[in-house]
């Protein structure tokens, strides 16, 4: 889920990349598995961060 909404993000789809992210960051705290927030928090702050959310994004971080 975190590359399919990175994969939105560099092609400038911003508003399909930020519903993906989320709900990556979402599984990944659900189910407990802290391993997948690795990829999941980078590609939420960069969406944060294309979304101009710059303190957001900053504390995503």
């Amino acid at each position: 889920m975190p590359l399919l909404a990175w994969a939105h993000l560099e092609t400038n789809d911003l508003p399909r990349a930020e519903p993906l992210a989320e709900l990556a960051m979402e599984r990944a705290t659900a189910t407990g598995m802290r391993l997948y927030l690795v990829d999941a928090l980078p590609v939420k702050g960069m969406v944060q961060r294309d979304g101009r959310h710059l303190q957001e994004a900053e504390r995503t971080f």
